[in-house]
């Protein structure tokens, strides 16, 4: 398992997961992901915002993977 980076940024979709997605960045973020390679990085982001966040849906999208020595702790 390798830690790494992930620097990305957001776009709506409102309030239907099926709508149309906006093309205005709706905020930046930086997201550490334990995995096996950087092909599981965008399915598990995904995921993550498979779920509305306030009611609005939002699509991630990647602008840069790093590979971070280390691993992470999670408290459960």
């Amino acid at each position: 398992m390798q830690v790494y980076e992930v620097l990305y940024y957001t776009l709506s979709k409102g309030k239907d997961p099926n709508g149309k997605t906006g093309n205005l960045k709706q905020f930046v973020e930086t997201v550490y992901i334990e995995c096996a390679d950087t092909t599981r990085c965008k399915p598990l982001l995904d995921d993550y915002y498979s779920t509305p966040r306030n009611g609005i849906y939002y699509v991630p999208v990647i602008s840069c993977i790093s590979a971070k020595d280390g691993h992470c702790i999670i408290e459960e």
